[in-house]
């Protein structure tokens, strides 16, 4: 059903159509005037005159009251050409025709005009509208109309009746303004009734029915249902409105005008005339559908009020309801903007207790009376944060198996809703992280927005979680890498194992509040503890046999294993190294200080486990090439009376290959020593060889002349040897009864003179080329007088040379370190020079250093030697030679030498745990009827195992000795010892 609105548009279109094409607007008034026109002439067969009613005048009233009136010339002179046609086509004179036009028009203008004055739109759903059209355009209009059309009719026209022609043009014009000018109206009327499909379809039954039965009556003489009609045309007005009644009025006027017109005997039965019963038709129909259309209109008004009614009804409940909208709506608002201020805050929270107390503020700003985030660990819900609208707040961890809301939550993944309350699951990764738990003083609290809202809440804590446990793992992994990396560059400092395993202990106390042992399986895969450390926080007193039980579990089983001692936790994990178990990492900690990741204990282990076993072989191979080195080169030189002899040798940290360089010293006849220092050319087993045999053959030709002679002689040796080509040497033989030195050097660096009063002096003399040398020169030899205390000094040129600095830079250090080094021993001497050239950075050569020192006097003993059980049993033997020769008795000699025997080999242990490369110096003098012995160390002790039996070399050596001092210090240990010297018994 078209709206008023939808005809009021159409109305609009149809105005502009028109307005636009005005041609159209002229031809369908013309059209719809002389087909009215003509229609009322064939009525009665007659002139038109006596028609029941006129349709055209409907048509020019209708079309003046549909169009704006810039368009009523058109209108106007269409509806004047069609009348003055139609009548000269009928034989009427132009003159009588003219007035009938003037008389037609002016009917049409004065009642739109004087409609116009008192409606704007007509709308004759509308009562005051259907009583001023009636007022107007049906009575005043063709009222005027008839007075110009009977003036007409009598003074141009020739006819008579001025006063009874008013009356039948007025009735005729009238009625045709009616029927036709009303349907016209009624099909663009604005406030058409909207009709629902029911009632359209009864409004047509009833339409049909009245214009049937007026059929019945007029056409087939059925005058006993002249009633039928209009009953049914005033149901059509309570059914379909003005509209309705209008068409259906037209309709039936219609076929009444043609019936009657045809001579219907409908006036004859009633004993009418027919001219005073075509009065009674005309004033018939005006009053039935004048009727109608008011009855339309008064229902259309009463349902337009009932309608009114209802919309104020509805529109009041509407605003009842918007006002409830609002209210929610702004309590929404507020809770939305809650909402973004909360994912504001959660996505800066970076941890549980963050996220926590930025929901539970949420919560009481949307009026909770408590709210608490749970995080669910295992079968436990432990609360995170959570507070309370009056400040009280009773809460802790309880199992999820119990019945309550949060409890269930967490048990069926849903919200719960109750009457107290809600709890909904926080979800990340599909698994339930946390339950968010609310109270509330209202039944109803829970809204079906505020559950959306929640249930938003319950995501961003969701989200907040999983990136704050991202960002945890993040930060995490980030510390562990750190550390790894950490403990990579601290073991790649480090070479030797103890030193290795001491910085990784080292490291995991700093960087962890944790106590750490590393074990090590020795060739009989017994645990061995290479370090220990442990920090304050973990410090206490932990079971030494539970930890190694637990290191042999973990060794067992191949992974982790856990235990606690106390307060301590444990965690054990096998260190794993080329397929192989070299030992185990123990960490202890303290649980409430935080957790330590396992994963990352066994990232640590894999890396350590790898750097220890390189260590382990590096040490190994390194010792097997010392070795092999010491064998070559002879041992430790013999103790010779009247003199003092250190040596030191270090292999090129470059490699642990074996190398060329050596040094020798051994007697010869007549009270003289040899001291030889040579380099052979190139690294490895060869060049090894070939020092090997040029060593054999200075040793041979020694005896056969003196140094100038011996190294003409081995270039005629070194011939025979390709891989000694080159090779270079300082040989010297030493008188020790009279000091007296000889030297010659063959392409070596030159010795160093270091008096026990003066300066030191490096001897130019005596130098000629390499040994084989194609451009060699005649050797030569020089001479020197060493006092008592002066030292002699040969080395290789490894221990000047070095790439980043000029030689002679080298070698005036060399002479400035042993300036004031004329009262050290020859051991002392050796630990100086070797300390202050070769610890400052990498060597890339071997070194060799040979200092012999002239001591005619035997009442000083010194010798230092490296940290390996083998040497402590030279040093005994070198002590026992020295003891031989002073006044102590046997009894007094045993004592000293197991004294000295404890306390070096403690030094040795204890400070440098056997590794080869530590010097422990040992020193003895008669002063004052004392023995005055020391041991010295520069390391850094280490307690024996509790469980160990070790540990009485100084129970032994308090029990021999009168005064026994032990002097700890940052940078070594030293042991004075006393023991006064007693008469020797005779026999």
């Amino acid at each position: 059903m078209t709206t008023p609105s939808e005809l009021v548009a159409e109305r609009q279109q149809l105005t502009g159509f028109l307005a636009r094409r005005p041609f159209w607007l002229f031809a369908l008034v013309a059209l719809g005037y002389a087909l009215g026109s003509e229609i009322a002439f064939s009525w009665f067969g007659a002139n038109g005159l006596n028609a029941s009613f006129f349709p055209a005048a409907g048509v020019t009233m209708a079309a003046l009251l549909l169009t704006e009136r810039r368009q009523w010339p058109i209108v106007v002179i269409a509806a004047g050409l069609a009348e003055l046609s139609v009548d000269l086509w009928h034989r009427i004179g132009v003159i009588p025709s003219l007035g009938y036009v003037v008389a037609n028009l002016a009917q049409a203008l004065f009642g739109a005009l004087l409609l116009g004055a008192f409606v704007k739109r007509i709308d004759l759903g509308r009562a005051s509208d259907l009583a001023a059209f009636l007022l107007c355009a049906v009575v005043a209009g063709p009222a005027l109309g008839g007075v110009l059309g009977a003036s007409t009719f009598v003074l141009l026209d020739g006819g008579e009746g001025w006063v009874n022609f008013i009356g039948q043009w007025w009735a005729g014009d009238g009625l045709g303004v009616l029927v036709v000018g009303g349907a016209i109206l009624s099909l663009r009327a604005p406030s058409v009734r909207r009709l629902t499909p029911t009632s359209l379809g009864v409004g047509i039954v009833l339409g049909g029915a009245a214009i049937a039965t007026t059929m019945l009556v007029f056409e087939f003489e059925r005058f006993g249902f002249i009633f039928v009609p209009l009953v049914a045309l005033g149901l059509v007005a309570f059914r379909t409105g003005s509209r309705g009644v209008a068409l259906t009025g037209a309709a039936m006027a219609f076929i009444a005008a043609e019936a009657t017109a045809a001579g219907s005997p409908f006036w004859l039965i009633l004993g009418v005339e027919p001219s005073t019963g075509l009065i009674y038709l005309r004033v018939g129909l005006i009053v039935v559908i004048a009727s109608a259309l008011a009855l339309a209109a008064e229902v259309t008004q009463r349902e337009h009020a009932v309608s009114l009614l209802a919309r104020s009804e509805a529109e009041r409940a509407a605003a009842v309801e918007l006002a409830r909208a609002r209210e929610s709506e702004l309590r929404t608002r507020i809770e939305t903007e809650s909402l973004s201020r909360s994912a504001a805050a959660l996505a800066e929270a970076s941890t549980e207790q963050a996220i926590a107390e930025a929901v539970v503020s949420v919560l009481l700003d949307w009026g909770a009376v408590e709210g608490e985030l749970y995080a669910l660990e295992g079968e436990m819900l432990r609360p995170i944060a959570g507070a309370a609208s009056d400040g009280s707040l009773d809460t802790g961890a309880f199992p999820i198996a119990i019945d309550s809301p949060t409890a269930e939550a967490a048990r069926q993944r849903v919200p719960v809703i109750s009457s107290t309350g809600a709890a909904f699951p926080v979800i990340a990764n599909g698994q339930v992280k946390a339950v968010l738990s609310i109270k509330v003083a209202e039944s109803q609290w829970v809204t079906q927005d505020r559950y959306r809202l929640l249930t938003t809440l319950a995501d961003q804590a969701s989200v907040a979680l999983e990136r704050a446990e991202l960002k945890r793992r993040a930060e995490a992994s980030a510390k562990s890498d750190a550390l790894l990396s950490h403990i990579g560059e601290v073991l790649e400092r480090a070479t030797r194992l103890h030193d290795r395993a001491g910085a990784l202990a080292k490291v995991l106390t700093d960087e962890l509040p944790s106590l750490v042992v590393v074990y090590s399986l020795d060739e009989f895969q017994r645990l061995q503890v290479l370090a220990r450390a442990s920090s304050e926080q973990a410090a206490g007193q932990i079971s030494e046999t539970l930890m190694t039980e637990q290191a042999k579990i973990a060794l067992a089983r191949d992974g982790q294993a856990r235990t606690s001692d106390g307060p301590i936790e444990l965690l054990t994990t096998p260190l794993r190294a080329r397929g192989r178990a070299i030992g185990a990492l123990t960490l202890g900690y303290r649980p409430d200080a935080g957790a330590f990741a396992p994963r990352l204990l066994d990232r640590i282990a894999r890396r350590a486990a790898l750097a220890l076993d390189n260590a382990q072989l590096y040490e190994q191979e390194r010792g097997v090439s010392h070795t092999l080195q010491e064998a070559l080169l002879g041992g430790e030189p013999p103790v010779i009376p009247g003199t003092s002899i250190g040596t030191a040798y270090r292999p090129g940290t470059a490699t642990l290959e074996v190398g060329g360089d050596w040094y020798d010293a051994f007697a010869l006849s007549n009270g003289r020593v040899a001291l030889v220092v040579g380099d052979v050319v190139g690294h490895g087993l060869e060049a090894a060889i070939a020092m090997g045999q040029l060593r054999g053959a200075v040793r041979a030709l020694a005896p056969l002349g003196s140094p100038r002679e011996v190294l003409t002689r081995l270039d005629e040796v070194v011939e025979l040897l390709a891989d000694a080509s080159l090779a270079t040497i300082a040989y010297a033989e030493l008188h020790t009864e009279t000091g007296d030195i000889v030297y010659s050097c063959a392409g070596h660096p030159p010795p160093l003179h270091v008096p026990a009063q003066g300066e030191s002096r490096l001897l130019w003399d005596a130098r000629s080329t390499p040994l084989g040398s194609s451009f060699a020169a005649e050797r030569t030899e020089a001479h020197l007088h060493l006092a008592p205390g002066d030292h002699f000094v040969l080395f290789t040129d490894g221990l000047v040379e070095r790439r980043a600095h000029r030689i002679e830079n080298r070698l005036d250090l060399l002479e400035a370190v042993t300036q004031s080094a004329g009262r050290d021993s020859a051991s002392e001497l050796v630990s100086r020079i070797v300390s202050s050239l070769l610890d400052e950075g990498t060597q890339d050569d071997d070194v060799c250093v040979l200092v012999v020192q002239f001591t005619p006097s035997e009442a000083r003993f010194s010798h230092d030697f490296p940290a390996a059980p083998v040497e402590v049993s030279k040093m005994r033997r070198a002590l026992s030679l020295w003891l031989e020769n002073s006044d102590l008795d046997i009894g007094q000699r045993n004592d000293v030498l197991l004294m000295v025997n404890e306390a070096a080999a403690n030094a040795a242990e204890h400070a440098y745990a056997f590794d080869g490369q530590g010097i422990v110096r040992v020193q003895a003098e008669v002063r004052d009827g004392h023995m005055e012995l020391s041991v010295r160390d520069t390391g850094t002790w280490r307690e024996p195992p509790t469980e160990s039996d070790r540990g009485r070399g100084l129970k032994i050596i308090h029990a021999l000795a009168e005064d026994v001092v032990i002097s700890p210090s940052v940078v070594g240990t030293s042991i004075s010892i006393s023991v006064p010297i007693r008469p020797q018994v005779p026999g």
